[in-house]
């Protein structure tokens, strides 16, 4: 009788401890997923989110001032300015790309810690560059100065909207996943 009881109790404890083994690791395990899910919700509401809106507006407009103007916008920005554009291409570049492209910059001066990449992506540093070349040519129109038209960086559209558009969709997609699993294991089964 005595060797019935200490097997009950051993089995009895070993069920309990394994019970509060597989409990503790999916604890943690949810635990992470909500860590993970958090970090990916800040990461899509804070910064790929609006700059992924800002670069893809900022596209259209200069599309649409591209082909509103019916010009070779390289060759007239950078190799042969043209008298009756550059007052335009001045206006469009104060009021609509220069708030656009600071509030971009000011994300990835701001919101740099919600990268996942070890380095800064070089479309993000280029924009940045872009800006701050273009700052120091606001200052010349203003004073009069139109012998410039363009930062001496270029405005890297492409590869912006590259690197946002997939960020964002990997992000996105990776959000709905971590949602379908956190809907999955909160589910009560009621009999």
């Amino acid at each position: 009788m005595e060797t019935q009881a200490i097997i009950t109790i051993v089995v009895t404890v070993a069920i309990a401890a394994s019970g509060y083994a597989v409990k503790y690791w999916s604890d943690v395990r949810l635990a992470a997923r909500e860590a993970r899910l958090a970090r990916i919700n800040r990461q899509l509401s804070e910064f790929y989110g609006p700059m992924y809106a800002m670069a893809q507006a900022g596209h259209a407009a200069f599309t649409a001032l591209w082909e509103r103007s019916g010009r070779d916008m390289t060759v007239v920005l950078r190799d042969a300015p043209d008298e009756a554009f550059t007052p335009i291409w001045q206006s469009w570049m104060t009021h609509i790309f220069m708030p656009l492209n600071r509030r971009m910059v000011s994300l990835v001066v701001d919101k740099a810690d919600l990268l996942d990449e070890d380095e800064m992506p070089e479309s993000l540093w280029m924009l940045c560059a872009h800006v701050y070349g273009y700052e120091g040519i606001l200052k010349q129109w203003e004073a009069g100065d139109d012998s410039q038209l363009t930062s001496a960086v270029l405005f890297p559209r492409q590869p912006l909207r590259d690197y946002v558009g997939l960020r964002f969709n990997e992000l996105k997609a990776e959000q709905v996943r971590l949602l379908g699993k956190r809907a999955r294991s909160s589910k009560v089964i009621a009999y």
